[in-house]
């Protein structure tokens, strides 16, 4: 069972070029959402000096 933050993930809705989308669950509070996580290489590339936003 994967966690981020107060979710829990409960599948994998989606892939692309960006990132993941997860069908999760707030833990608390049992709210459904669809969770977007960035790929680990363009976070990397987006805390680099030289990026643009």
């Amino acid at each position: 069972m994967r966690r981020y933050g107060p979710y829990v993930v409960e599948g994998e809705l989606g892939r692309g070029g960006v990132g993941v989308i997860y069908h999760a669950r707030h833990e608390r509070a049992q709210d459904l959402v669809a969770l977007k996580v960035q790929l680990k290489k363009l976070s990397a590339l987006a805390k680099h000096p030289t990026a643009r936003s």
